[in-house]
Order: C-alpha cells, then sequence, then structure tokens
C-alpha cells in the first residue's frame, strides 16, 4: 500500500507544540477550549506526516485528482472528504466501498476531534492538534437550490420506498458536490442547497463546478429505472452572501433567495436548470445556455434576466428552435404579442418545453399599453 499526498498540503514533521497538544484526547477536554474552533487539525499517519487541515475540504481516496491519494485496493475512488463545517471539522463518508472508522467504530458523517484514530482501507490516522486557522470563507459564492419536481405526487404514487429512495440518491448527489469543490448546506425538505465557491481558492471554476454538478444531478434522476419520470428544479445564482457558523453552517442574503426563486421557476417554463446573469456572464462560452425572459421575482423589485440549461440544445446543436424562441421573445418585449406567438408555437412543435410556456402566456395578453416594459413579474415566484 502507498499513500500519496498531493498539493495544496504540506507536510512537516510533528513540532513539540502538537506533541505537547495530544492531551486533548477526549472529547470533554477539547469541547472545553477554542481549539475546535481556532485552530485546524492535523492528519498524523504514523509518527512523521502531517497533512494540515484548515478551512479547505481534503478529498480522499484512489483517484489522482483526490488531495490525499491512497493507493490501495481497499480505497474507493473517492472514499471520504474531511471538511470544516461551522465550528467542527467533520469527515463524511463518499460511500465508499470498505468504508470509513472513527475510533473503531463505522460512521458515514461524524465530527473529528485532537486523539481520534481514523481508519480508511488499511490506512491509519490519528487527529492531532494543527496550526491557528489562516482561511476565511468566500463572501461571495454561486447558491444551487434544488428540488424534487412533483415529490407529493410522487410520494403518493409510489409510497414510502419513493422518499427513502430519494433520499440516498440526494445523498449520492451530495457526493459529486463535494468531488466538484462544492459545499452541501442544508435539506430543504425534498430538496437541498449547496454553495459553490465558498472554500478559498475554490472561486475562478465555482461557476462551472455548479453547473457541471447540476446536469449530472439532472441526468442522474432522470436514469432512476424505478421512478421513471423522476426530475430535478435546479436554480444557480452567485453573489455575495452572508455567512453564520453555529454547529454547522448556514448562508443567506438576496443571492441565496434568488437561487430558490430561479428553483421554482423551473416550474413555471418546463425547464430543469434555471441560472441567473450573473451565473450566465461566467458561463457565457458554454454550450447548451439560452436566454429565457427576464422577470421580477417576489421580493425584489430589480428586474433579473434569467437563463436555463437545454439538455437537448447541448447535445444536439439544433439552433433552428432557438432561433424561432429569440425572435418571438424580442416581439414579445416590444408588445407585438401577436408575432411573439407566431414565433413561440414554431418553436414549440420542434418540442421545445419553454416555447410552449411563452406561447400559453402571451395567448391571454392584451396588446400591449404604453406601460408595457417587457418584464414579466412572477408573483408567485
Amino acid at each position: 500500500m502507498v499513500a500519496v499526498f498531493t498539493h495544496p498540503f504540506e507536510f512537516s514533521e510533528p513540532s513539540e507544540d502538537l506533541n505537547q497538544t495530544r492531551q486533548f484526547s477526549s472529547l470533554d477536554d477539547l469541547l472545553g477550549t477554542d481549539t475546535q474552533i481556532d485552530f485546524g487539525l492535523g492528519l498524523l499517519q504514523g509518527d512523521h506526516k502531517l497533512c494540515e487541515i484548515d478551512l479547505n475540504p481534503i478529498l480522499i481516496g484512489r483517484d489522482p485528482t483526490c488531495h490525499v491519494v491512497l493507493k490501495s485496493k481497499t480505497i474507493s475512488r473517492f472514499h471520504c472528504v474531511i471538511y470544516r463545517f461551522g465550528r467542527n471539522t467533520v469527515i463524511r463518508d463518499l460511500h465508499s466501498t470498505n468504508g470509513v472508522f472513527l475510533n473503531q467504530v463505522k460512521v458515514f458523517y461524524a465530527p473529528l476531534r485532537v486523539g481520534d484514530k481514523l481508519d480508511l482501507g488499511e490506512f491509519s490516522f490519528t487527529m492531532v492538534l494543527g496550526n491557528q486557522r489562516k482561511q476565511h470563507y468566500s463572501p461571495e459564492c454561486t447558491v444551487m437550490f434544488m428540488d424534487i419536481a412533483d415529490s407529493t405526487r410522487l410520494g403518493e404514487q409510489y409510497g414510502e420506498r419513493f422518499s427513502q429512495q430519494m433520499h440516498h440518491e440526494l445523498a449520492r448527489i451530495e457526493d459529486q458536490i463535494f468531488w466538484h469543490q462544492g459545499c452541501p448546506i442544508k435539506h430543504l425538505g425534498d430538496g437541498l442547497m449547496s454553495a459553490f465557491g465558498i472554500w478559498p481558492g475554490s472561486q475562478e471554476q465555482a461557476a462551472e463546478q455548479a453547473l457541471r454538478t447540476a446536469t449530472l444531478a439532472v441526468e442522474h434522476m432522470q436514469r432512476l429505472p424505478d421512478f421513471p419520470g423522476t426530475r430535478l428544479r435546479i436554480g444557480l445564482a452567485f453573489g455575495e452572501v452572508t455567512l453564520r457558523e453555529q454547529e454547522g453552517l448556514d448562508i443567506f442574503g438576496d443571492t441565496v433567495n434568488l437561487a430558490s426563486r430561479l428553483e421554482h421557476c423551473n416550474k413555471l417554463y418546463g425547464s430543469s436548470i434555471m441560472l441567473s446573469d450573473s451565473v450566465f456572464q461566467k458561463l457565457a462560452h458554454r454550450e447548451g445556455l439560452r436566454e429565457v425572459d427576464t422577470v421580477r421575482v417576489k421580493g425584489k423589485l430589480q428586474p433579473v434576466k434569467i437563463y436555463c440549461w437545454d439538455e437537448r440544445l447541448a447535445h444536439s446543436r439544433n439552433f433552428l428552435y432557438t432561433g424561432f424562441y429569440h425572435m418571438g421573445l424580442e416581439a414579445y418585449r416590444c408588445g407585438d404579442f401577436a408575432t411573439a406567438q407566431r414565433f413561440f408555437t414554431q418553436a414549440a412543435a420542434d418540442g421545445d418545453p419553454v416555447s410552449q410556456a411563452m406561447a400559453i402566456r402571451v395567448t391571454d395578453l392584451k396588446p400591449s399599453s404604453p406601460g408595457w416594459d417587457g418584464i414579466w413579474s412572477l408573483d408567485k415566484a
């Protein structure tokens, strides 16, 4: 068996300070201090190699993209992740084959403390006190809201096994979130809120990683053999957030609210993944993205331009129906609803649900008055 520790984590011999901290060997001792808040932890293998754990998550597994690579058949490609969540440093099993053992007890998710013994396959580690924390969460990130569409109806149709399976599938999606440098924040009923770019140094590719995770999650749900027709609705928004660290981590603010509203907008437009303009600007080169509308969402006076990820457009590169749609959108914004309906109907005939939704909308609209500004108010979104 071979352990390979990869960038960006550095290792050093345990210092005298680290040796002295081994007195914190019990949970009660550690909770009596502020070390779990003010200091990181160290991952000690044997007596010499130390991996500092501050704020950035550490993926551990056999895959060469992991931060700590353990080359052994007893280790899964992505075995587990260690990360800070609120005031705690926690370990989470990424549905590994051989599991994670903390102090000889198999765990899926658990807080780590100084003196804990960690066993992963053939490898054994000890948690020691690390250096004082130097890293901070980013004040900006890409927020992702996801929810299972029609979960109430599907629950009634399939019974309790549907709810149990959805809980399992969302946990699998959380694995994908970690693989793509995101952070699951909390479950909301049948949904999940996550943040990408919140870790130090992860902002550059955060929007790309969020969209990649979203598309994989949507495709994953579509392939469930036991529950055909299961769909995810996902909203993505980028901007400033307010963080609160307690026993867990939570985020608040306009960006969070907008991501939640965009998740709901999918229901109105027949899409699966809806993005704010701020996310789109970071992904303008990405195939499969298209403009949908300009709207006012509940709780915000400022209109926002919204976009969606179109699975068919991404895979087939059929631009004909999107061309009709954009001509319809221009006519709609100018108040020419008859022309808009003609173009939207042409696009809808090609099987585009977004065009179908807009064609239905303009059916009930009268010729525009001088006050028409082309912005749709989503009072219920």
